[in-house]
C-alpha cells in the first residue's frame, strides 16, 4: 500500500480557453423573480435545501442568470432548475457518514433511478420519493410544457444517461477503486451531465439540430470533444477539494495521478496539457467541418457557440464559486465534486 500523499502547496497552469464568457455580464432581468421561484419549489419538496451548503454555496443561479441572457423568464427558471437538481442529486448520491462510508445502498439507488423513469415517462412523484426525483417531476413537468410539441426522446435519454452513469460512479467508490483512463474518458461526460445540460439548453434556446446531423459521427465527436473539455475543467478546478476527501473519485487529476503513478503537481500539469490539447482537437475538427460533408447549418452553429459560451462560463463560475475557491467553505458529509 502506498503511503499517503502530502498536500503540498499546488501550481495551476493556465487554461488556453479562447472563447469568451458571458457569465461577467449583467443578469437576466428576471433573475430576482426566478430566484425566489426557485426557492419557494425547493420549499414545497424540503425546506432545509433551501439552507443546505449547495444551494448556499454554489452560486449557480446568479451564473445562471449571467449565461442565458437571451431567454424568456420561464426559460430561465428551467435553467436554474436543470443546474440545481444536478446538485441535489449529487448531494443525495454522495452522501455518506461521519468515517466516509456511503449511506445508499445500490439497491436503494436501483429503486429511485427506476422512480425517476416513471417521471420522465410522464409519471407523478410518490410522497416517499426523495428530494431529488420529486424536484425532478417539478423540473420535468414544466420542461415539457414550455415547448409541447417538440419531441423530448432526446431530452429524456439524456436525463437517463446521466442518472444511470452514477451507479457506476457509486460501484467504484464503494470499492474505493479509480478507472483507467480508457473507462473515464467514456463515462466522465455522462457523470458530468454535459449531454443532460445540452438537451436543456437547446430546449431553452429553441435550438433544434435533427437527429441526423447530431448522430453523424464527426459531430458526435465534436461534442465529445467539447463535452469532454467542460468536464475535465470542473475536475482541474475542483481538485483542491477532490484531493482532501477521504476516498477516490471520478476525476481527470485522481485518474491521471493513478494511470501515471504521479505526484499530485504532476497530475494537474498533465490535466491541463490534457484539456489544452482538446481544445486545440476541438477548434482544429470544427474548422474542418465543411470539408467532411457537413453544413454549417444554423442550428448546428447556435448549438456549437452554445458549447463554447458554456466551456467560457463553465471557467468563470470554477473561479468564482466558493465550493472551488474554498474547498472547505459550508461542507455537508458528501462525497464527490
Amino acid at each position: 500500500m502506498k503511503a499517503p500523499r502530502s498536500l503540498e502547496a499546488l501550481m495551476f497552469p493556465m487554461l488556453d480557453i479562447p472563447f469568451s464568457s458571458t457569465a461577467d455580464k449583467m443578469r437576466h432581468p428576471d433573475a430576482e423573480v426566478c430566484e425566489a421561484e426557485l426557492l419557494a419549489l425547493l420549499d414545497t419538496i424540503d425546506p432545509a435545501l433551501r439552507e443546505s451548503s449547495t444551494i448556499r454555496g454554489v452560486p449557480l443561479t446568479d451564473v445562471t442568470s449571467r449565461t442565458l441572457l437571451r431567454t424568456s423568464r420561464e426559460g430561465l427558471l428551467i435553467g436554474m432548475m436543470c443546474g440545481i437538481l444536478f446538485y441535489i442529486h449529487d448531494d443525495w448520491f454522495d452522501a455518506c457518514d461521519e468515517d466516509g462510508n456511503l449511506l445508499h445502498t445500490p439497491e436503494e439507488l436501483n429503486a429511485v433511478h427506476a422512480r425517476a423513469d416513471v417521471i420522465l415517462h410522464g409519471g407523478p412523484s410518490l410522497p416517499g420519493d426523495v428530494p431529488p426525483i420529486r424536484f425532478l417531476e417539478l423540473l420535468w413537468r414544466r420542461a415539457t410544457a414550455f415547448r409541447p410539441d417538440r419531441d423530448q426522446r432526446r431530452l429524456r435519454r439524456a436525463v437517463q444517461q446521466w442518472l444511470w452513469s452514477h451507479l457506476w460512479e457509486h460501484d467504484n467508490m464503494r470499492r474505493n477503486l479509480v478507472p483507467s483512463f480508457d473507462a473515464f474518458n467514456f463515462m466522465r461526460v455522462q457523470l458530468g451531465a454535459m449531454a443532460y445540460l445540452d438537451e436543456f439548453d437547446s430546449l431553452i434556446y429553441h435550438i433544434d439540430v435533427p437527429d441526423e446531423v447530431m448522430e453523424h459521427p464527426v459531430v458526435e465527436l465534436l461534442l465529445h470533444l467539447s463535452r469532454s473539455i467542460n468536464v475535465w475543467m470542473h475536475d482541474f478546478y475542483a481538485f483542491e477539494k477532490h484531493r482532501s476527501a477521504k476516498t477516490t473519485d471520478t476525476s481527470l487529476v485522481i485518474t491521471l495521478r493513478n494511470e501515471l503513478d504521479c505526484s499530485d503537481q504532476e497530475a494537474v500539469n498533465a490535466a491541463a496539457e490534457k484539456i489544452n490539447r482538446t481544445l486545440h482537437d476541438y477548434r482544429d475538427l470544427k474548422s474542418r467541418l465543411p470539408h467532411m460533408g457537413i453544413a454549417r447549418a444554423d442550428q448546428l452553429e447556435r448549438l456549437l457557440q452554445r458549447q463554447e459560451e458554456w466551456i467560457a462560463n463553465g471557467r468563470f463560475y470554477h473561479l468564482n464559486s466558493i465550493r472551488y475557491t474554498q474547498p472547505h467553505a459550508n461542507e455537508t458529509t458528501r462525497r464527490g465534486g
